[in-house]
């Protein structure tokens, strides 16, 4: 019996030893690694090769043999036993009905033995890391494509600039391109209006560019052309040629873009630099009458040397919108430039701006800028996977893009009238750029819907931070799980889902609710209109101290400049 005990013991560390590794192992490669490394190492097999199916076949991703020929590097998905020698087991790894993979392993331990339960033990947590494993790459792999468009997507287009800026050979420039007017097309003609318009402008770009220049959809009706071996002039006028491509479309609706155009080296030396300074171009551009492209400034010679990352008022390093998520850079800073504030709406496009008067406390700014010092790390090695997640629930729901941008401006402002310490503030604006990421788990018909919820999808809709905590949870990101789960709590204990009360809910999840409930009276519904400034200032007066946080609804009710503020009696 003892010893029965000792075996079963070894076997469960054995199975608790690799379930950890396989844990951190985020690609199909990785997992593959480890379970051949387990097979060689763990049960010392003199050959093992871990297989991962790809259409018909599968194909070999790591072998550990002492003898060549012992495992091949393709084997028929049918009957792939019959392709191996007599002493070679093949464990496969399945998903259900769905093979994923499969490992030979030579010798193959004697049925039923304590080896064979260990092997197969393995076996069944190999298959859940490996399907795991898969759904990330395809995940990856649809934030990198745009599925209406066929154009690479945001996270692939910033990839393909840094690649380019690090690798590639002077010169380089940049155009950011914006359909204008697209708003009024979308709200005159209707969405698959404007669907169609963002096709053709796509194909335009790609007919339109030369061999080496690559066009990207990086949001909304916003595209890139990155320009290899081009300099600024050059750049200005394939730009231009574009303008007038555009506006040769046939369609429905007249078409015309605006373009900002910059050049790497001369208007910014790293990626973020060059897309802020195309992306004031653009800025330009709309200004002075659309239908155009405009080359971007040279830097101020005060700014220091070419390409100085410019600092909004707070101290903070001014960062583009787009740079949302990838590689941990923030949103441009809502307290940005004037030349920014100015031109914040894009035709409408965008969440409406908030002006920012009232900066942090000296000492709390430097608390702040020491505080995303040491946040970026951990947010750079979350970026690509947050980047992939927050990609895919764009595509499937895109006003859900809107929004959250909203609740990101609103939940600066309201951190810095209620002079909120530095961690909380980053923490909440970390979760307001993940907090819907619970969507993904809605039926596309739901996302979709043009009518209030019933009772059943109510119900999902409650479920959704538990989803979002979830998905964070699986990549790391413990404390913005711990704010997206309890970001739908009430002041009052009425919330969802755990009915935490006042200061027991994380006071970043009361800024976020709070934030993310404003936006959402702000914007229209498909079901709704917005509700009016004033309506908007008097459900947060109604709600302080019920749903809502009362300290914090005063603070957002004393926004400077904010179209609610100082409307409630």
């Amino acid at each position: 019996m003892r010893q029965a005990r000792e075996t079963q013991l070894r076997r469960l560390r054995r199975l608790h030893e690799l379930t950890v590794e396989l844990s951190a192992a985020i690609d199909p490669e990785a997992v593959a690694r480890c379970l051949a490394r387990a097979a060689s190492d763990g049960l010392r097999a003199s050959a093992c090769g871990v297989y991962i199916a790809r259409g018909a076949l599968l194909e070999l991703v790591d072998a550990r043999v002492s003898a060549a020929g012992r495992v091949p590097q393709q084997l028929p998905v049918r009957d792939a036993a019959a392709s191996l020698a007599a002493d070679v087991a093949l464990l496969e790894l399945r998903d259900g009905d769905q093979l994923l993979g499969a490992v030979a392993l030579s010798p193959a331990p004697e049925p039923g033995s304590e080896l064979d339960l260990v092997v197969r033990n393995a076996a069944d947590v190999g298959a859940l890391a490996l399907r795991r494993a898969l759904l990330w790459e395809r995940t990856k792999e649809q934030a990198r494509l745009d599925s209406l468009t066929g154009l690479p997507a945001h996270r692939a287009f910033h990839e393909r600039l840094e690649e380019l800026l690090v690798h590639g050979s002077a010169p380089l420039s940049l155009a950011l391109l914006d359909i204008d007017d697209f708003k009024q097309i979308n709200d005159r003609y209707g969405h698959p209006v404007g669907d169609d318009a963002l096709r053709a402008v796509a194909d335009t770009l790609r007919s339109g560019t030369r061999g080496d220049d690559e066009a990207f959809r990086i949001g909304g009706e916003e595209f890139a052309v990155v320009m290899p071996a081009t300099e600024a002039a050059s750049a200005l006028r394939a730009a231009t040629r574009l303008c007038e491509r555009v506006r040769a479309i046939a369609a429905p609706v007249k078409l015309m873009i605006s373009v900002g155009v910059a050049e790497a080296g001369v208007h910014g030396t790293t990626r973020d630099e060059l897309i802020a300074a195309a992306d004031a171009a653009l800025y330009k551009a709309k200004r002075a009458g659309k239908d155009r492209a405009v080359l971007a400034d040279r830097p101020a010679s005060d700014a220091g040397a070419i390409g100085a990352t410019r600092s909004g008022p707070r101290g903070v390093p001014e960062r583009h919108r787009l740079a949302v998520i990838e590689g941990g850079a923030s949103d441009r800073t809502a307290g940005g430039s004037d030349e920014h504030r100015a031109a914040g709406d894009r035709d409408e496009a965008e969440a409406p701006a908030i002006p920012s008067r009232r900066p942090h406390p000296p000492a709390d700014r430097l608390r702040l800028a020491q505080a995303q010092g040491s946040e970026r790390t951990a947010e750079e090695a979350l970026g690509p996977q947050l980047a992939a997640l927050v990609g895919a629930l764009y595509r499937r729901d895109p006003a859900s893009e809107t929004h959250t941008r909203l609740t990101l401006r609103l939940v600066r402002e309201i951190a810095r009238q209620a002079e909120l310490d530095a961690h909380t503030t980053l923490l909440a604006e970390r979760a307001a750029r993940v907090q819907a990421l619970g969507k993904l788990a809605w039926p596309p018909e739901m996302l979709r819907s043009q009518r209030p919820l019933d009772r059943s999808g109510y119900e999902l809709v409650r479920v959704h931070t538990l989803a979002g905590e979830a998905l964070l949870r699986g990549i790391g990101a413990i404390e913005l799980a711990r704010i997206v789960r309890s970001h739908h709590e009430r002041f009052d204990g009425c919330g969802y889902p755990d009915g935490l009360r006042a200061d027991s809910i994380p006071l970043a999840a009361r800024l976020l609710h709070l934030a993310e409930a404003i936006a959402a009276m702000s914007l229209d519904r498909p079901y709704r209109r917005a509700l009016t400034p004033a309506q908007v200032a008097e459900e947060l007066a109604r709600e302080g101290g019920g749903q809502f946080d009362p300290d914090l609804v005063d603070a957002a009710l004393s926004i400077p400049g904010a179209p609610f503020a100082n409307l409630s009696s």
